[in-house]
């Protein structure tokens, strides 16, 4: 079990497709979403997911951050916030 969130979307950042716009990384992504939201609710926010993930990209990578990276890293936190509120809101998880 991921126990941070750096690990339970490794499956979504490994590939080497992440930061395309292909429909396969959205549904990774979606999968890690679902995943950790199960298991840790809502304790995470979109500046935490950013954080952890612009660390953890880059040792995967062998240390590049590209401009890219960086726009897809901003466009997934604004979806993870989205997918958290939903859930939030539809009383699905807890804060």
């Amino acid at each position: 079990m991921a126990t941070t969130l750096a690990e339970a979307f490794e499956p979504w950042y490994r590939a080497s497709t992440w930061d395309s716009f292909h429909p396969k990384d959205d549904e990774r992504f979606h999968l890690c979403c679902y995943q950790f939201f199960q298991v840790h609710g809502g304790r995470a926010d979109a500046e935490e997911f950013r954080e952890q993930l612009r660390e953890a990209i880059p040792r995967r990578s062998g240390g590049a951050w590209l401009s890219s990276h960086e726009e897809t890293l901003e466009r997934q936190s604004a979806n993870f916030d989205a997918i958290l509120a939903y859930l939030h809101d539809t009383g699905q998880i807890g804060q």
